[in-house]
């Protein structure tokens, strides 16, 4: 990886990162922040990473779940509002397909 690669990775997932908590945070809000069209940050997102912008997003939603369920003493309803995702069904869905576990069966490994 080339070192603007690497900085666009990382200006990436600053960006990211500040909007983590906003479910508005789509891809095209995200192509929008970048200063990129949806097609070329989608392009670049794959390049460097092999998953689309959506996973990229998703991704770091899940990793901030992650880091709100260790804290503990949160209901799934908030950890999930807290990193991004409106819906409990959805979150399930991706933090099973992500950790192969749910989001319960993970508090108890922890």
């Amino acid at each position: 990886m080339t070192p603007t690669e690497r900085l666009f990775l990382r200006r990436a997932d600053s960006l990211v990162h500040r909007h983590l908590c906003d479910s508005d945070f789509s891809v095209a809000v995200f192509a929008e922040k970048a200063g990129i069209s949806r097609s070329q940050l989608h392009r670049k997102l794959t390049a460097l990473t092999g998953g689309s912008a959506s996973a990229f997003v998703r991704i770091r939603r899940l990793k901030r779940a992650v880091q709100l369920m260790e804290r503990g003493g949160q209901p799934f309803s908030v950890i999930a509002r807290q990193a991004g995702f409106n819906n409990m069904a959805y979150f399930r869905k991706c933090f099973k397909e992500m950790y192969r576990v749910t989001p319960s069966e993970y508090v108890q490994t922890i």
